[in-house]
């Protein structure tokens, strides 16, 4: 089953994260952005299951050298270095971050299902079913997880709130909306914040 969705810079490519195969999949599309034009190379794929048996979500660096990966197994987050950027299969993990809140220094997760990275690697929001929560995270380091501590977080679930059970989320490059998604509700959520 497909879960997670990324897309390069330039939108010449796409990639899914399978969670019954623990697959991050790549597909080249020829007419940029056009889904209907995206196909998989053989080659096009790389296994994560030594890293989580159940992969939900995945966000990159802008420049395509760093693949973040959150996982349900392992409530973890999962950082990749790709020594060519943008192409997975020259992914190699690099290393993996509890959301307990003994790792993060705040409240726990253990259900993680989505993934977003502030442009500058500075701040990571993660999307929880288990708390219905988004939780910021601060990187004292530019897209470097060890250095990564609870800041603040967000409930979405429960009245008055969204989604009880959120799924997938984008935030605006502004950083001042999000667009959430689940299946509580069934519908697309959009939040502001009033500072980005």
């Amino acid at each position: 089953s497909e879960r997670g969705l990324a897309f390069k810079s330039d939108g010449s490519r796409m990639y899914v994260v399978d969670a019954s195969t623990r697959e991050v999949l790549q597909y080249d599309l020829t007419t940029n952005w056009d889904v209907t034009s995206a196909s998989l190379p053989h080659d096009g794929k790389i296994s994560i299951s030594s890293q989580d048996g159940t992969p939900t979500d995945l966000a990159f660096k802008p420049d395509g050298t760093k693949m973040y990966i959150t996982g349900d197994a392992n409530n973890a987050v999962i950082q990749f270095n790709l020594s060519t950027a943008w192409n997975v299969t020259s992914a190699s993990h690099n290393q993996s971050k509890s959301l307990a809140s003994s790792s993060v220094g705040g409240s726990t997760e253990t259900n993680p299902s989505a993934i977003a990275v502030k442009p500058d690697g500075t701040k990571m929001y993660v999307l929880g079913k288990s708390n219905d929560y988004i939780f910021e995270f601060d990187l004292s380091s530019a897209w470097d997880i060890s250095t990564m501590s609870y800041a603040d977080h967000y409930r979405v679930g429960g009245s008055p709130y969204y989604e009880s059970q959120p799924e997938a989320m984008v935030i605006t490059p502004d950083g001042k909306n999000i667009i959430m998604s689940g299946s509580g509700r069934d519908g697309l959520h959009h939040l502001t914040m009033s500072t980005a």
